[in-house]
């Protein structure tokens, strides 16, 4: 083979489309990102591209890749469907993030960030075709949310389930006019990060002003209110713990 080259650019918009298999060839995730331009200088694995644009990954529960990896692979989904709302250690994750000046990292740390007017939805769908609607967060079952930020930092982590090592587990980092919002919380903040295998938020203040959770144990049930300069919430079991509050 010849020697690998030392950047790689796309200008004028692109699509780069991945999958992932485990050795039995049973499919662990598919991924898509699309933006304007890309520079990837493969020696390092730094990646940088320009926006408007957005990413989507569907994984196996704690699945492997979060993130597009290198190189382009040809798989297609299929129409929509309705998402599932139970969670279990093979439920199908969806992730979908639009960003609108671009994004910066690293494929070989697994680590990227996106900046500018950030919209994001998470949560559980059924097959790999299924899509999750951001403005409908009512919907997306317990673990679902859809997040709205200045930057948004993904970054994936060895899986603590030693049932399943070859997976990842995804974290995120949101930071700047944060607020998510599922089936049965609101919260607002300054900071934001998210713990896929402890099933963890915690919400941040900036300092002068409180970090805020609004949470109800059920669909119609009245909603409380928790301000604090840090919030952790559970939202498998809608549990709050706070730190600092007044």
């Amino acid at each position: 083979s010849g020697p690998e080259a030392e950047l790689l650019t796309c200008k004028g918009g692109f699509v780069l489309e991945t999958r992932e298999d485990d050795q039995s060839g049973t499919p662990l995730s598919w991924q898509q990102l699309n933006a304007l331009d890309l520079n990837y200088a493969p020696p390092t694995g730094a990646i940088a591209g320009t926006g408007p644009g957005e990413m989507v990954s569907i994984r196996r529960g704690s699945g492997a890749n979060s993130m597009p990896t290198m190189p382009v692979a040809a798989t297609t989904p299929a129409a929509t469907a309705q998402p599932a709302n139970s969670a279990n250690p093979d439920e199908l994750q969806y992730l979908r993030i639009e960003y609108r000046r671009g994004f910066r990292g690293n494929m070989n740390q697994r680590l990227v960030t996106f900046d500018n007017q950030i919209l994001a939805v998470a949560g559980g769908v059924a097959g790999w075709a299924d899509r999750l609607d951001s403005a409908k967060p009512e919907l997306l079952g317990p673990r679902g949310m859809v997040l709205n930020t200045d930057q948004l930092v993904v970054a994936e982590s060895p899986n603590r389930d030693p049932r399943f090592p070859q997976r990842a587990s995804m974290e995120l980092q949101a930071i700047g006019n944060v607020k998510i919002e599922g089936a049965q919380f609101t919260g607002l903040g300054y900071r934001l990060t998210y713990a896929q295998d402890k099933d963890q938020l915690v919400l941040e203040g900036d300092g002068r002003n409180d970090a805020e959770l609004y949470s109800q144990q059920a669909a119609g049930a009245p909603r409380s209110r928790a301000a604090a300069g840090r919030l952790m919430f559970y939202p498998g079991t809608n549990r709050v713990d706070v730190e600092g509050g007044r």
